[in-house]
């Protein structure tokens, strides 16, 4: 008897490879339960994989749109047949803000319509190394380091 997958909240998650690295593995013992970024053009790139995900399970005959939208043949990687499926990959991966209160709201308020109190799940985290620069914490540690 197969376990369910794990769940995956993937947080300042760029263009999703590593949370990717997780969700891809060989009898989906992981499963991406959110991947939040800001950053619009990573966003981008990352709601495409969960869509890339949902085509080849459940529908790769329409394979073809995901191709043909990555070779610059169509403007856009869904049609009516598919939009479910990218409804889906954009619920998975929100454009938002955290740390803002209006990201940090709408972040409470996904995990708690998904998970309960005695779900385990994966938390990967990636602190932005701009943002770490900027306040300090990393030249405050020995900028030589850095410099090498």
């Amino acid at each position: 008897m197969a376990s369910e997958p794990l769940p995956i909240i993937d947080l300042f998650a760029g263009p999703g490879g590593l949370g990717e690295g997780f969700a891809s593995l060989e009898g989906n013992p992981f499963k991406i339960l959110i991947s939040a970024e800001k950053d619009t053009h990573a966003n981008q790139t990352l709601r495409l994989r969960p869509y890339y995900r949902l085509l080849s399970q459940e529908r790769p005959d329409k394979l073809h749109l995901y191709l043909n939208y990555c070779n610059g043949q169509q403007l856009c990687p869904w049609n009516h047949s598919t939009a479910d499926l990218w409804h889906k990959a954009e619920q998975e991966t929100p454009l938002i803000e955290l740390g803002s209160s209006a990201g940090n709201n709408i972040l409470d308020s996904i995990l708690q319509k998904k998970l309960t109190k005695n779900d385990r799940s994966i938390l990967i985290e990636r602190a932005s190394l701009p943002g770490l620069l900027s306040n300090g914490a990393i030249q405050k540690q020995g900028k030589s380091r850095l410099q090498r």
